[in-house]
């Protein structure tokens, strides 16, 4: 029974980590791996090269030690496979977050760790909402000998969920004693970076890259009763917009950072369709990185500004709706308006799934919770001597710590 526990902690920890935030790591976790390999590098490794996400294609350059760089060039390739680092808390992660025209929320965090016992363990996480607040959620973990990632980019199977990658659509089918979800969703958007953030020390890091700014989803789901198995009839989802994103941070959440936000447009947002992406990190020394991304009706790069916020904004508003974030951004051309935080639709604390002898344990730790929200957005954006209203609807993610 105790070692049930502690492979439910392990687990539980592994999620902790989905979103976690640029973090210390040893010299020497950076390993380079095949896109195809269905196999960990050797448990050890003291290789070092580039991240996967530089082998796959990106224009960019890693080195080790007191000498880190990071140069980024013009290529932004998406990347899947999974990076297999060896630190003894690396974690990275795929994030999807799907909108419908009837209001359900899906969320679905894909993770790879190494918290615990063993490593390159994945837990995937599906939380969906129905437009009257029902949920079903999806999670289950396995060891790296239990779940198979098959030829291909993106293709993987774990317990009695299938997930994979045909040319620049995406298939879902998540299977869970509670119900069961099949979505499609196509990436109508180029992929964008959002770049590296460095540890205070420069030893551990988390990159973060878009590969699908804005995606065309459908599917269907049921709910089933988990004591008799019996499931209800298929409920189409109609279709819906939203967005998928790939981080990897090399080590432990919490030494860098204690907030995280990141906001996606879901729909139209202005007659002349100008939509933002924003990412907000607060780091752990005070200051914070933050960035919003204009894209137009074709989902190309309009403009990628920069911004400041009070110090404390994201990590001391915990309420369930109505935080509000006042912008001023400059890059080609200067952005002015509020992001508001309206609604709470979802809400994830691994400390409520576990029970009270697992509690105590994870208390010791720096845990993340995660909340997302409806948002609405009003701007007015300034280029060339031309001014453009750009107003809208999205989803935004909000990470804290507790």
């Amino acid at each position: 029974m105790f070692m049930n526990q502690v492979k439910f902690l392990s687990l539980a920890l592994s999620l902790l980590m989905l979103p976690s935030v640029s973090l210390a790591a040893t010299g020497t976790d950076i390993v380079s791996t095949s896109e195809n390999s269905t196999e960990a590098p050797a448990p050890g490794s003291n290789q070092i090269g580039p991240v996967v996400a530089i082998e796959a294609g990106l224009n960019h350059s890693i080195s080790t030690g007191k000498g880190v760089m990071w140069d980024q060039g013009d290529s932004i390739a998406p990347v899947y496979a999974p990076a297999y680092l060896n630190g003894s808390t690396y974690s990275e992660g795929w994030d999807f977050m799907f909108d419908f025209d009837d209001g359900t929320i899906i969320s679905a965090q894909i993770a790879v760790s190494n918290f615990g016992s063993g490593k390159h363990r994945m837990l995937v996480l599906i939380k969906l909402t129905d437009p009257v607040g029902r949920e079903i959620t999806l999670k289950n973990g396995r060891g790296r000998s239990d779940w198979f990632k098959h030829e291909g980019e993106f293709d993987y199977q774990i317990a009695q969920h299938h997930f994979w990658k045909d040319n620049d659509t995406f298939h879902f089918q998540f299977s869970h004693p509670s119900g069961d979800i099949d979505l499609v969703a196509k990436s109508i958007a180029a992929p964008m970076d959002l770049g590296i953030v460095w540890s205070g020390t420069k030893r551990g890091y988390q990159y973060v890259n878009v590969f699908a700014p804005k995606m065309a989803v459908s599917g269907q789901y049921r709910i089933k009763d988990e004591n008799t198995g019996v499931a209800e009839e298929y409920q189409a989802l109609g279709k819906g917009v939203g967005h998928g994103l790939r981080h990897v941070t090399s080590s432990a959440m919490g030494e860098a950072a204690s907030a995280w936000l990141r906001a996606f447009a879901t729909g139209s947002s202005s007659d002349h369709d100008i939509s933002p992406v924003v990412d907000i990190r607060q780091l752990k020394n005070g200051k914070t990185r933050a960035n919003i991304r204009l894209l137009d009706h074709e989902a190309s790069v309009v403009d990628d500004l920069s911004f400041e916020i009070e110090a404390s904004l994201l990590e001391d508003k915990r309420a369930e709706c109505c935080m509000n974030i006042p912008i001023t951004a400059v890059g080609a051309g200067e952005l002015n308006g509020t992001i508001s935080l309206t609604t709470q639709v979802q809400k994830f604390d691994v400390v409520d799934e576990l029970k009270p002898f697992e509690r105590f344990f994870v208390r010791m730790f720096k845990t993340p919770v995660n909340t997302r929200y409806r948002i609405s957005y009003d701007f007015t954006y300034i280029s060339n001597g031309i001014s453009t209203k750009v107003t809208g609807k999205g989803l935004a993610d909000l990470m804290t710590l507790n």
